[in-house]
């Protein structure tokens, strides 16, 4: 009967140490994609890499036409041409289109490692700003948005973070 009696009065003063210390812990969370995607450095990375996809895009048209201009073409001398010289367009054709698919699918994931590591560099920029603003604002811990389901707006400091990062960096450099 004693145990239980301790027992009960170790858990009451347990809680109630756990719930006094969750109220001192200061909390505060940050949108990491809206910082990336409005941040001057970020729009930078984004337009960049918009324009290298459009170029790379209308490349990839032109050699498509190109090559169904020669399929075409292959095409319409299917019967002037001999069997075996026919099979032989047709497997360079083939090689052809097989090559253009591997150099397209080279190219688009280029861009994307290329971009994947820009962002990463403008992360490196985002951390020691959380850090400055953590230790001057006595912030305990700062969470990504992604990382809960719901939380009070006032808790949100990505406003105050993404002004701060365009004031330190406008540009990301290769």
């Amino acid at each position: 009967m004693f145990k239980k009696i301790i027992l009960i009065i170790f858990l009451i003063i347990f809680n109630t140490y756990q719930y006094s210390f969750a109220d001192k812990i200061n909390i505060r969370y940050v949108d990491l994609n809206f910082i990336i995607n409005n941040s001057n450095a970020g729009k930078n990375i984004i337009i960049k890499f918009k324009k290298q996809n459009e170029v790379n895009i209308n490349e990839f048209k032109k050699i498509e036409e190109n090559l169904k201009k020669e399929k075409n073409k292959l095409l319409s001398q299917k019967n002037i041409l001999e069997k075996n010289e026919y099979q032989k367009k047709i497997s360079e054709l083939q090689n052809d289109i097989n090559n253009y698919k591997k150099n397209r699918s080279k190219k688009v994931e280029e861009l994307n490692k290329k971009r994947i590591l820009l962002i990463k560099k403008l992360i490196t920029y985002i951390d020691p700003i959380l850090l400055d603003y953590s230790s001057k604002n006595s912030i305990d811990v700062i969470m990504k948005k992604e990382s809960f389901l719901t939380a009070k707006t006032e808790l949100n400091i990505t406003d105050d973070i993404l002004k701060e990062l365009n004031k330190s960096i406008t540009k990301i450099e290769n």
